[in-house]
Parts: structure tokens; C-alpha cells; sequence
């Protein structure tokens, strides 16, 4: 009997084991494959060219402006460059932002060779103007900012007209200030300049381009700074303030006409002809 209980013990000792063994190896088999398939992600995962810091156009890009990074591919957007070494030595056509992956649309186009021609988008112009350092924002100035452009039209010398300031253009895009086409120290690009105007170059199209060398004969032209996501052009035509009601003019009221009649009075003999209208009163200008 008690050979018969001890059996039964070992067996079912047996089977707890088992099932203790099976359970474990389910657990490690479950990591094994979490981990493998991680393994299989990272191995997936591709390496992009990023941005270190904003890269301005027209200037060429060297390793200390990018770095890399993995991700997954899923993630990836088409166009970007899997590698900083095919970016080094090429020019940006348009500001680069910090930790913003290349692109090649960001890029100039290599068949288009170098230079500030190279930087300038088809059917766009560069256009430079020389201001005075107060009207180009007292150096304050960067290539990549954006800005209107302020026309104002002297008073006529024989005293007929005063002043006219009107906003010729708004949201140009700033391409150079001076020589500098990306940051750079403004007092060391004052000096390089010496006593000179500062010349600030301007990308707009041709229609503009001639507008505002038209402006440039005419009068002067300063720039106002414009937040970088505020470009959305402002409808001035309109004034600030509503123009005050004017009450249509009064038209004259045109006279009623009156029917009038005459009434004979007899006094003392002699007849009074009078003349009143339907109410009985007297016509006071005498129409009949």
C-alpha cells in the first residue's frame, strides 16, 4: 500500500516537472524570438545624413554641418541621402534646418554648376540694393530672413505733394546681405564692407525685379522683418481704421401739388375772390 502511494507520488512529481520544464521552455523560446526579431529590426534599420545646424544656400557644406542617424525605413522619407559623405562639398539651394534630414530638392543641381547663379531657383531673380545700415535693419540683417520691401515717394519740390510711403512688396526672401550668404558676424561684415552701403540681394521674380529697380529711381526703399511663418500676404488696401459713415444727402422735398378753387365773398357790396383748397384753406401760393 504504501509502495503503491510512493508511486504515485513520484509519478505525479514527475509530471509537475514536466509541465515546470515545458512552461520554462515556452517562456525562454518567447524570448528568443522577441529578441531576435529585435536583432532584425536593428539589422533593418538605415542610416540618414541630418542637419547639425541650420546650412544657408550658397555656401558649400562640410562635415562638422551634418551627422548621422538611424532609423527605420518605414520612416524614411523618399529623397533623403543615406550618407553624409555624399553631402560634403555640395551647395544648399535653400536654408538647411538644425536636425532636419537632406534632402536632395534641398540641394543645388549639379548640372547647373556653381556659384550664386546656381543658388537662384528658374524663373526667379537675384536683385541687389544698397541702403543705408538703418533701412537694412541696422545689421540686424541675415540671409534666410524674410522681409517687405517699403517705397516712399518724396514731396514735389513746388510743395503740391507730401510724402507717400506704400508697401511695394511683401515676403521677399533675403539671399545675401553684403557678402554673406549664411551667418556670420555682422561687425566683421561691416568692416570687410569699410564705408560702403550695405547691399542686401533680394530673390523675387521678373515682374518685381523691375518694380523695385523702378522704385530705386524714384525714391527710397527700406525692409521691415517678417516672422519666417507669417509670409501670408497682407491685403492693404484696406485701412486700418473704417471709414466713418457718410449720410446719403438729403433730396429736396418736392412740393404737393394743391388743388385750389375760388370762393366769392360778398362784403358790404362788393365781391372778394379767395382762393382755398379742398380743406378749405387758403391756397398760399395760389395755384390753381
Amino acid at each position: 500500500m504504501r509502495y503503491g502511494k510512493a508511486v504515485a507520488g513520484l509519478g505525479a512529481a514527475a509530471g509537475m516537472s514536466a509541465v515546470a520544464v515545458w512552461l520554462v521552455a515556452g517562456l525562454v523560446t518567447g524570448y528568443e524570438r522577441r529578441i531576435e526579431a529585435a536583432r532584425q529590426q536593428h539589422e533593418a534599420r538605415v542610416m540618414v545624413a541630418v542637419a547639425s545646424r541650420d546650412i544657408y544656400p550658397g555656401l558649400p557644406i562640410d562635415e562638422t554641418d551634418l551627422y548621422a542617424l538611424q532609423m527605420s525605413p518605414e520612416y524614411v522619407p523618399e529623397g533623403v541621402f543615406l550618407s553624409p559623405d555624399h553631402l560634403v562639398g555640395r551647395m544648399a539651394r535653400e536654408r538647411i534646418l538644425a536636425n532636419e534630414l537632406v534632402r536632395g530638392e534641398r540641394l543645388v543641381d549639379l548640372e547647373r554648376g556653381g556659384g550664386l547663379n546656381a543658388v537662384v531657383p528658374r524663373g526667379l531673380r537675384a536683385m541687389s540694393v544698397s541702403l543705408t545700415d538703418g533701412r537694412a535693419l541696422s545689421g540686424l540683417l541675415q540671409p534666410g530672413n524674410y522681409v517687405d520691401v517699403v517705397f516712399t515717394v518724396p514731396r514735389r519740390g513746388d510743395g503740391t505733394a507730401d510724402d507717400e510711403t506704400t508697401t511695394l512688396l511683401q515676403g521677399v526672401y533675403v539671399l545675401g546681405v553684403d557678402s554673406r550668404m549664411g551667418q556670420e558676424d555682422a561687425e566683421e561684415a561691416a568692416r570687410a564692407r569699410g564705408h560702403h552701403s550695405p547691399t542686401v540681394t533680394l530673390l523675387v521674380d521678373p515682374t518685381d525685379a523691375e518694380r523695385l529697380a523702378h522704385a530705386t529711381t524714384l525714391g527710397e526703399i527700406r525692409l521691415t522683418l517678417r516672422h519666417a511663418q507669417d509670409l501670408a500676404p497682407v491685403d492693404l488696401s484696406k485701412p486700418g481704421k473704417p471709414e466713418p459713415e457718410v449720410a446719403p444727402k438729403a433730396r429736396a422735398a418736392t412740393p404737393e401739388k394743391v388743388r385750389c378753387q375760388e370762393v366769392w365773398i360778398y362784403h358790404g357790396g362788393k365781391r372778394v375772390v379767395i382762393l382755398v383748397d379742398d380743406h378749405g384753406k387758403a391756397c398760399v401760393d395760389g395755384r390753381l
